[in-house]
C-alpha cells in the first residue's frame, strides 16, 4: 500500500490519530494491519510522515472514526515542530549540496555557509520544540 513520507501525502493531526489508536485498544502493529509498518504508523503519530488516502482510510476503517476526524484542513496552529524540523533538514542538506558541488565565488559561498549555520540553529530549535511539545502532551 503506497504511502506518504514527509511534505506528500495527507496532513493529518498526529495527535488524533493516536488518540484514535489507542480508544479503539489498538496497537501500532494491529492499526497497521501488516499493510504498512508499524514504524510507519509511529512516524504518523508523530507527525513525521504523512499517510497516502489509502493508509488513512486504513486507519479510520480500524479505528471506528470517519476520514475526516482525522484531518488537519481546520487546524490554524501551522505545522509540528518534527514537521519544521524534517522541512529544515531538508533545506541544510539542498544548501550543504550546492555549497560542495558548486563553484562559488567567495562571498557567495560565505553567504551559503551563513545559510547553512542559520538552518542548523533552527533545526536544533525546531528539535527542542518538539521534544518540549511531545512532554508537555504525554506529561512526562
Amino acid at each position: 500500500m503506497p504511502r506518504g513520507r514527509g511534505g506528500s501525502g495527507v496532513p493529518v493531526d498526529p495527535d488524533r490519530v493516536a488518540q484514535a489508536r489507542r480508544e479503539a485498544g489498538l496497537t501500532l502493529s494491529a492499526l497497521a494491519s501488516g499493510q504498512v509498518s508499524r514504524t510507519f504508523i509511529h512516524q504518523v503519530e508523530r507527525g513525521v510522515s504523512r499517510p497516502s488516502v489509502d493508509v488513512l482510510k486504513l486507519i479510520a476503517r480500524k479505528t471506528g472514526k470517519p476520514m475526516d476526524y482525522f484531518l488537519r484542513s481546520g487546524r490554524t496552529d501551522g505545522i509540528t515542530g518534527a514537521e519544521l524540523a524534517s522541512e529544515l533538514s531538508k533545506a541544510l542538506k539542498l544548501v550543504t549540496k550546492v555549497i560542495r558541488t558548486e563553484r562559488l565565488g567567495g562571498s557567495t559561498r560565505q553567504s551559503m555557509q551563513l545559510v547553512a549555520i542559520s538552518l542548523r540553529r533552527a533545526l536544533a530549535l525546531a528539535k527542542l520544540v518538539e521534544a518540549v511539545t511531545t512532554q508537555d502532551r504525554t506529561g512526562a
